[in-house]
């Protein structure tokens, strides 16, 4: 798949961003295919939205973020997830890497292992195989996206079995 490319990564220097606009809000997001970074238009600096996406984010994605003096934004790391698999930034700020792990999902007894906190004889019916997650290094963000969706596309078609 050829993807069109609508502008310079501040990361790559070379036309390697996707934008798109949430058809609802209209707020313009960007991700960066050359380095996975991604950012908003809200994302601005010093606002209280990005206060509040910072308590929600790992330590790896608050302490790798890049302001971007020239959009007046933010970029943090991405991460994506879907009911087959989830990719994301792991390690430390010094020492990184992209992993991408499969979602496995959890019947019978299995799910005996899973129990919900607080919630008496309610067990999960998924979870993340973070033992099975492939790693890509830090600059092999389209590998670990091509990895990703892989996974989801094998997914799909169990589905349709």
């Amino acid at each position: 798949m050829k993807l069109e490319f609508d502008e310079i990564s501040p990361f790559s220097k070379q036309k390697t961003v996707l934008v798109e606009a949430h058809e609802q809000s209209n707020v313009e997001s960007r991700i960066c295919l050359a380095s996975g970074y991604t950012t908003r238009d809200n994302w601005t600096m010093g606002s209280d939205i990005v206060q509040h996406h910072e308590l929600h984010i790992t330590e790896l994605m608050r302490d790798t973020k890049y302001e971007d003096e020239e959009l007046g934004t933010i970029w943090y790391l991405s991460t994506m997830s879907t009911q087959a698999a989830m990719l994301y930034p792991a390690g430390s700020a010094n020492r990184w890497a992209w992993e991408v792990a499969p979602v496995e999902y959890l019947i019978g007894d299995d799910r005996k292992k899973y129990p919900i906190p607080g919630k008496v004889d309610e067990y999960y019916t998924s979870r993340l195989a973070t033992e099975k997650a492939q790693n890509f290094e830090t600059k092999d963000f389209k590998s670990a996206m091509d990895h990703f969706y892989k996974l989801v596309q094998e997914h799909y078609e169990e589905s349709d079995d």
